[in-house]
């Protein structure tokens, strides 16, 4: 059973950096990049990460049917982060809501809900942006009580 797993696993692996992988993981167009950690501000905020760069997936909203946008980032001890738009679906604009999920080492905590601030560069994404920016704050960032000044750089997977 194993092998069958594994094999599985390997197949959807493949599968996901194709052409079909709008169809089996829907939404906007997807962004590679990273996500780094200007600034760490309140007792809950966890240590060792001020200036940690993590690899990071953006999931873009480019028209008003699709799903609401995300980013999955990888977060220290094997760990990950997500966390989706509340609100209009994106995380354009000020105190943009959104909620999420803290996983590490087959636990899965929910984040607080929290608000993100970020400015984008080009202001708008839309179907043809191939790469963008942005910078800014996010609350309740890992635990509550956590603020976390950010920059994303990302490219159009």
């Amino acid at each position: 059973m194993k092998g069958k797993f594994a094999l599985s696993a390997l197949g959807l692996a493949a599968l996901a950096t194709t052409s079909q992988a709008a169809s089996l993981f829907p939404g906007g167009p997807r962004y590679d990049g990273t996500i780094k950690i200007t600034k760490l501000t309140g007792a809950t905020c966890p240590a060792g990460q001020l200036n940690a760069v993590f690899q990071a997936v953006y999931r873009a909203k480019v028209k008003p049917t699709q799903i609401a946008e995300a980013i999955s980032m990888e977060a220290p001890l094997a760990g990950a982060l997500f966390i989706g738009a509340g609100g209009d679906g994106t995380f354009k604009g000020s105190n943009q809501a959104f909620s999420g999920s803290f996983i590490m080492d087959a636990w899965r905590q929910n984040l607080a809900n929290g608000v993100v601030n970020w400015t984008f560069t080009p202001s708008t994404i839309v179907d043809t942006t191939t790469s963008f920016t942005f910078q800014g704050s996010i609350s309740n960032y890992t635990f509550q009580n956590c603020e976390a000044r950010v920059r994303g750089t990302f490219t159009l997977r």
